[in-house]
């Protein structure tokens, strides 16, 4: 009973210090993956779609996780092994030799097999990929969706890549079922031969031929459980070379930014000098040789058609943006690296977007600013001519607007 118990512990303890580890190997690799996608350029992240950034976040992240568990296994299988297998060499060195040699030839042979996991591993990112990337889309056009009367095509579009999804893994459970039935197999053979061997060959006595087999009964499944946890590992790399290749790609973008660079206020002027930028290398360029002053405390409005660039010269503007040619100044400062950090501290900006979360309406106020009072809401919401609405909701600022800001009409947002 005593060591029953004692064995049930050890197993549990084992199962929660796995999972720690496949927990924070997952969230090391999420908080330093989305470091590098914020500290990235702008333009860089315009280029990207958000559902392909959501998916190495989470799917790719938590498939990691997964072979972390695979290497854990692993590892304890091969201790395992060893020690079986140094029992087994005192035993009788030559029969050990032959299996060992014997199964190393049977990997060698089923190394295409389990290297075409790897195929499938990369099929299941780019298939989960499109998945993530149809549930965010659909998701945020439910209400144009219903209001068309599309939900039928929508369902389509979506079970398709569903069974997508499912034929790709289902594709990766065959062929790593197949492979290790051959591998069991094979296995098995091994065995049958080693006892032979042991006793045509290596004359080795009754006594020892019943520890041997003892010995391999117990070695053979942790050998064949060793592969099958090798072949989760191979399977789930992909989703580690699309995490590293994404946080190498942001990093190459990164802004570089200064946060004890050169402090940047307006007190004088915002000056544009001949400013000239373009989304795309080869395309024309959005905006060309724009000149202007903005003097503080004015009210500018940029006026013109769809595409003339005025969003994109308001990113310009506040540093998002950096132009291919000309300057940008504040008070007769030049914004670069070493300032953009500073000057983006100063800037209240209010996207053509309605940026809500669906959380109360003190959390969404305090979003850029944590330290912010509620008496300063309140003076905020007056100045918005908002502060009437926001004291007769039923909970006032602390209200939940619902998935951005759902719960309220477009002109309150």
């Amino acid at each position: 009973l005593v060591l029953i118990s004692a064995r049930t512990i050890m197993v549990k303890l084992q199962m929660v210090a796995g999972s720690s580890v496949q927990q924070e190997i997952q969230a090391y690799l999420r908080e330093r993956l989305h470091r590098a996608i914020v500290g990235a350029d702008w333009l860089f992240l315009c280029r990207k779609k958000s559902a392909d950034l959501v998916h190495v976040l989470t799917s790719e992240v938590e498939r990691i996780g997964t072979a972390t568990v695979y290497a854990l296994l692993l590892a304890g299988d091969l201790l395992v092994t060893v020690i079986y297998v140094i029992v087994a060499a005192a035993l009788s060195a030559g029969v050990t030799i032959m299996v060992l040699g014997a199964g190393l030839l049977l990997a060698i042979i089923l190394r295409e097999k389990t290297k075409a996991l790897q195929g499938v591993g990369t099929a299941m990112s780019r298939t989960n990929q499109l998945l993530y990337g149809a549930i965010i889309s659909h998701v945020q056009s439910l209400k144009a969706t219903k209001a068309y009367n599309a939900e039928l095509h929508d369902r389509e579009v979506f079970a398709n890549l569903s069974s997508a999804v499912s034929e790709v893994r289902n594709e990766a459970a065959r062929k790593q079922a197949l492979s290790s039935g051959w591998f069991e197999s094979g296995s098995f053979l091994i065995l049958i031969a080693a006892i032979y061997v042991s006793i045509r060959v290596f004359s080795v006595g009754p006594a020892s031929i019943l520890i041997l087999l003892l010995v391999f009964a117990r070695l053979m499944p942790r050998i064949v459980a060793a592969y099958s946890h090798y072949q989760g590992i191979v399977n789930q790399l992909p989703a580690f070379s699309a995490i590293t290749d994404l946080e190498r790609e942001c990093t190459e973008a990164s802004e570089q930014l200064d946060p004890q660079g050169q402090a940047v206020q307006l007190s004088r002027l915002v000056e544009l000098k001949n400013v000239s930028f373009s989304y795309q290398m080869g395309m024309g360029p959005v905006i060309r040789n724009v000149s202007l002053d903005i003097r503080a405390g004015q009210t500018v409005a940029l006026v013109g058609p769809s595409g003339s660039g005025k969003s994109t010269l308001a990113d310009i503007v506040i540093g998002l943006l950096r132009p291919d040619a000309g300057t940008v100044a504040v008070d007769g400062i030049d914004l670069t690296t070493s300032n953009i950090f500073s000057w983006r501290a100063e800037i209240g900006y209010v996207s053509q977007d309605t940026v809500l979360s669906h959380d109360t309406l003190r959390s969404n106020l305090s979003w850029a600013r944590r330290e912010v009072s509620e008496e300063e809401m309140w003076r905020v919401l007056g100045l918005a001519a908002a502060e009437d609405l926001v004291r007769k909701l039923p909970n006032g600022l602390d209200t939940i607007v619902g998935d951005r800001g759902a719960f309220l009409s477009h002109g309150e947002r």
